[in-house]
């Protein structure tokens, strides 16, 4: 074979080898798959919720027991959960809700059995949607299938301090937290963090340097207040080191 021939083949050979690793790369880092999925459109809210929640099946058997679980929406997601507890993992979904949590908490078997806490912050997205009705009974339902010698740690349902149906949300918010309230104090080891009272202020009761200008995310100073109220909540939980 002349020597350019074998060159070019050569070349080839390495064109198609790199393409197939830098593919295999995009695969594995990225959303690769999905995307081509959906024609490159961005994922819409359920879309994202089931991936990520695909990720969280494949990580779930490997959450090493004696770790604190933190389940709910993107105010857990944004949450430095190992700034609350040394041995934490974050199972937070942005713009999840009770009733997708419920639909595959299978897909956290495993660790809700063997966790030494588990930290529901969940329901501003039910609320949203309209589907505050029966979000208490939904709460209770995530709340049994913890094991009942577990300590279960319910944040309150934040306010909504801006936008056009504020008041109202807030309003309804505060209902249902009045029930989560009741409901966590009938359960043995159920802990209540009152982020309404932390979060106290002048707008609409609310201080607004706990928030993002959005009126429902939290701040940098509010998750510094919040985190410091699961520390207390999880104070005398034991967080052993994983085996």
């Amino acid at each position: 074979m002349p020597v350019t021939s074998r060159s070019r083949t050569l070349l080839a050979v390495a064109c198609v080898l790199v393409s197939q690793v830098v593919i295999a790369v995009l695969v594995d880092r990225t959303d690769l798959i999905g995307q081509v999925k959906r024609g490159f459109k961005p994922a819409s809210p359920r879309e994202y919720v089931l991936e990520t929640m695909e990720y969280h099946r494949r990580a779930d058997p490997h959450v090493p027991p004696g770790a604190v679980v933190f389940m709910g929406d993107s105010i857990v997601q944004s949450l430095a959960t190992s700034a609350v507890a040394p041995y934490a993992v974050n199972y937070g979904i942005g713009t999840q809700t009770t009733a997708a949590l419920l639909d595959h908490l299978a897909i956290y078997a495993t660790s809700l059995q063997r966790a030494s806490a588990v930290v529901f912050s969940i329901g501003v997205n039910d609320v949203a949607n309209g589907r505050a009705a029966g979000l208490p009974e939904r709460y209770r339902l995530l709340i049994d299938a913890v094991p009942p010698q577990t300590p279960v740690v319910v944040s309150a349902i934040g306010p909504v301090i801006r936008g056009v149906n504020a008041v109202e949300m807030t309003g309804e918010i505060g209902r249902v937290n009045q029930t989560l309230k009741e409901m966590c104090a009938r359960r043995a080891a159920c802990r209540y963090v009152d982020t309404w009272a932390l979060f106290a202020g002048r707008e609409n009761g609310f201080n607004p340097r706990y928030f993002m200008a959005d009126g429902l995310h939290l701040s940098r100073q509010g998750y510094n207040a919040w985190i410091g109220a699961l520390r207390t909540a999880l104070q005398d939980v034991p967080t052993p080191a994983p085996r």
